[in-house]
């Protein structure tokens, strides 16, 4: 496996498994620069992350101040922590 393919397989991988685990309102969309957007409902309230397909990181669009923003930071965390936990998934699987 390449690296694209590698990427590519974590991409996909990271993708099912929130849609597994959380309710995604807004399904995941290419943005520019490598990122995807997507919304997760949480008590009734619609957060909004992007999520980077090369570097595979999490980041919510609440800034400091907004109301939810403790909420949606705890998300954020736990979304960064599945993704880490799928890439090291991917490379044990893989041996990569």
């Amino acid at each position: 496996m390449n690296k694209t393919e590698k990427q590519k397989l974590i991409v996909k991988t990271f993708i099912k498994t929130v849609n597994e685990k959380y309710d995604v309102v807004q399904d995941f969309e290419d943005e520019e620069g490598g990122r995807m957007t997507f919304s997760i409902v949480i008590d009734g309230n619609e957060e909004h992350f992007q999520y980077h397909r090369r570097y595979f990181d999490v980041c919510t669009w609440k800034v400091k101040g907004d109301d939810g923003y403790e909420k949606s930071m705890k998300l954020e965390d736990e979304l960064n922590e599945l993704s880490e936990h799928v890439q090291v998934q991917i490379d044990d699987e893989f041996g990569v």
